[in-house]
């Protein structure tokens, strides 16, 4: 990463995270850190944790849970079109439970760190939108099962977004909006 990008986005992370500390947040208004997408290939643990658990918001949420101001730290986002399905399939591949192998070791070893994980799955526009939910919810649902199963993670809810959330949306049909998304709340411990 260049230092201009790194100084860019730390700088926007700490002017986000600095003005959290103003008052209570409800639900549906919860903030969300733009999604970092993990994409290009299997990342190794350290890359996972940084992605999931940025450093600079989980000091946040702990001066916060230790000052109890009281706010919502924004939930951290990551995208990946790593978890992969066949078309019109919803069962995990073999590359998806590769990363969803680092995903989950790094969630077990700090299931302390977050509340809840939220799995979304993402469709392309082929096909209805109710078929596309239906299929993204399964996406999500088998997610979530090979993480239960495999490491124990429990705090994990599912959505399904069809293709209501377009990652390129010049090309609908492209294979980056058939992804899913983790969306992690954070628990500042």
């Amino acid at each position: 990463m260049s230092s201009i990008r790194a100084f860019v986005m730390t700088s926007g992370l700490l002017a986000l995270a600095a003005g959290i500390c103003a008052g209570p947040v409800e639900a549906d208004e919860r903030i969300r850190v733009p999604a970092v997408t993990l994409d290009d290939k299997i990342p190794d643990e350290a890359s996972v944790a940084a992605a999931f658990f940025p450093e600079n918001l989980v000091e946040t949420a702990r001066d916060c849970r230790v000052t109890k101001c009281g706010s919502v730290i924004p939930d951290t986002s990551v995208s990946s079109t790593l978890v992969t399905f066949d078309r019109g399939k919803a069962s995990l591949t073999v590359q998806s439970k590769a990363f969803l192998d680092r995903v989950g070791a790094v969630l077990k070893k700090r299931q302390e760190s977050f509340e809840n994980l939220v799995v979304e799955g993402h469709t392309d526009t082929t096909g209805s939108q109710e078929l596309n939910r239906t299929l993204s919810k399964k996406r999500a649902e088998s997610v979530k099962t090979y993480l239960a199963s495999n490491f124990g993670i429990s705090n994990v809810e599912t959505v399904g977004r069809a293709s209501d959330v377009l990652k390129d949306k010049d090309h609908p049909t492209a294979a980056v909006n058939r992804r899913i998304e983790f969306v992690i709340t954070l628990s500042g411990k």
